[in-house]
């Protein structure tokens, strides 16, 4: 997991805004894996993995939306926006 106030000496306020959103994704799928499996405990594992992938993909979107807003911060040798 991404150590937050890590990443805001390393990367600045948009990528700590990413790994925000990673984190309260990784907490939904945990709660939604949880929910599920009371509910259905046959469920394959398969299809927990598959929701928790889907989960994942939906963090990794949101944070290219925040990463696009600066469009000086493309790598990680640029400066901060101002």
């Amino acid at each position: 997991m991404i150590d937050v106030p890590l990443v805001r000496v390393a990367l600045g306020p948009v990528f700590v805004q990413v790994a925000l959103v990673v984190i309260d994704i990784e907490l939904i799928s945990m709660a939604i894996r949880t929910i599920v499996r009371q509910i259905f405990p046959v469920v394959s594992n398969v299809f927990l993995k598959v929701l928790l992938l889907r989960c994942r993909i939906l963090a990794l979107g949101i944070g290219t939306r925040l990463t696009s807003l600066c469009p000086k911060r493309k790598s990680l040798s640029c400066k901060p926006c101002s």
